[in-house]
């Protein structure tokens, strides 16, 4: 009996440490948003569009990235760490990108998918995955 009660209050304090941890970084994310540019939705995918993307990709992946932060009115930059932004841990990356790949209705990505944008991205930024998108395939 009291080795189930150990364990019974071990998974309630982990329940409730990452219930902190949310807390916390969500506060971060709100200062962190008082503190940027002002850049509307609009301006974010027009500067992508002059990039050569798609602007339905452009605007998809945004949604998305705004659902997945939990903060509608967050600013999002085109420099922004999605890492850090989004907090983004262990496979949070692939399971984020496998739901844009859904939504978009593309294959998911490969491991040589990733390793070519390790080349060209020093981190996971927006035009990251905007150009691993772009190299995949839709699915038919």
């Amino acid at each position: 009996m009291k080795i189930l009660l150990i364990i019974l209050l071990i998974i309630i304090g982990v329940i409730i440490w990452g219930l902190i941890e949310r807390i916390i970084h969500k506060n971060k994310l709100l200062k962190l948003n008082k503190d940027r540019q002002n850049l509307s939705k609009d301006e974010f995918v027009k500067g992508f569009i002059l990039k050569g993307y798609d602007c339905d990709v452009i605007s998809k992946i945004y949604d998305e990235l705004i659902l997945y932060i939990g903060i509608q009115d967050f600013v999002l930059l085109p420099e922004d760490d999605l890492h850090k932004v989004c907090d983004l841990h262990d496979l949070d990356d692939i399971e984020l990108i496998d739901s844009i790949c859904q939504l978009l209705v593309i294959e998911k990505p490969s491991q040589k998918d990733f390793d070519s944008l390790v080349d060209k991205y020093d981190y996971f930024n927006f035009e990251s995955l905007l150009e691993l998108t772009r190299m995949l395939k839709k699915v038919e």
